[in-house]
Parts: structure tokens; C-alpha cells; sequence
């Protein structure tokens, strides 16, 4: 994955950050029905970050990608770290499940990045689209499913069973 850094003339595409999904054009994060808007130098930081993630990035490296040059006082990155962490739920202490802290080394991430192809959309509304040829806006749907919920690797998930659809027009 290697999402780039937002600028006006070419925003960086969506990705998924664990559950989150990342909208660095839009400067926020969505997860579920829960909407976030961050600051455009918390995106680029987190957008540097997701482009190495599981790779710890120097201070140095962080600065001359996000901050481009300009002059950054010694708590600047530890303070927007330390906010995209509250943002995302996230702590430094124990086992984080987001941004790490190497002491003396730098920060890395640690979630799952992947691209967010579907633009932010449901593998629901995507099968949806699918069955109708093409964006389901005008159309209804009589839907039929089971939930069931199941546990990988110690995090739950929701799987659907028996999933049936059927499209009718709009009227």
C-alpha cells in the first residue's frame, strides 16, 4: 500500500487502517457511523505512516515527508502522534493496536493498511451494484440474510450466510 501524501492538484486515495477507512482528500476517518475530520498535517502523518507501515519511520524521515522542510519544535510530532492516537482509540502504553513508539528510534504502524477500492462502500452495496448492472440508486431491493457472528484471531466479525437478493425498479 502506498497511498501518497495530499496536495490540492492530486489528493491521496482512500485506505483502510484496521477498521478505519481513511479519506485523506476529505481530511477524515470513518469507522462504522462514526466520522472523524482531522487537521491536513494529522492526514499527511498518517498517510506517511500507512505508505511504510509496518516499517519504523525516523523523526527526520516523518519531518522531511509531512512537515516538508519547515521548522518543528521538539514536541510538535510527539503532540500530533500523541492526537491521531486519541482520534483512533488508540494508546502508547502496553500492546497499541495503531502507531507504535521505537524509543529512540521513531514510530511505526502497526495495523493492517490496505486500499480502500471500493471508495468507501460496503462489500454489501458493492454486491448490490453488481447484481443491478450498475449503481443501485434507483432501484429496490428485497434482501434475505443471517448474521452470524464469529471470532478471528481473537477480534469478532460479522459473517453473512445465506445472502439473497432480488432488484426491482424504484417505483
Amino acid at each position: 500500500m502506498h497511498a501518497q501524501l495530499s496536495s490540492p492538484r492530486h489528493p491521496a486515495p482512500d485506505f483502510t487502517l484496521g477498521d478505519w477507512l481513511v479519506q485523506p482528500s476529505l481530511n477524515r476517518i470513518q469507522r462504522g457511523r462514526e466520522t472523524c475530520r482531522l487537521r491536513p498535517q494529522l492526514i499527511d502523518l498518517l498517510t506517511c505512516l500507512a505508505n511504510s507501515a509496518g516499517r519504523t519511520l525516523t523523526k527526520e524521515e516523518i519531518l522531511a515527508v509531512v512537515w516538508r522542510g519547515q521548522h518543528v519544535t521538539d514536541s510538535g510530532l510527539p503532540r500530533c502522534i500523541a492526537e491521531l492516537r486519541q482520534v483512533l482509540g488508540d494508546t502508547a502504553r502496553h500492546e497499541p493496536r495503531y502507531i507504535e513508539t521505537i524509543p529512540k528510534r521513531g514510530y511505526r504502524l502497526v495495523a493492517p493498511v490496505g486500499a480502500a477500492a471500493d471508495g468507501g462502500r460496503g462489500p454489501l452495496v458493492l454486491a448490490i451494484d453488481s447484481l443491478a448492472g450498475g449503481p443501485a440508486s434507483d432501484r429496490t431491493f428485497r434482501l434475505a440474510f443471517s448474521l452470524r457472528l464469529v471470532e478471528i484471531d481473537g477480534r469478532y466479525a460479522i459473517d453473512l450466510e445465506g445472502v439473497d437478493c432480488e432488484a426491482g425498479t424504484g417505483e
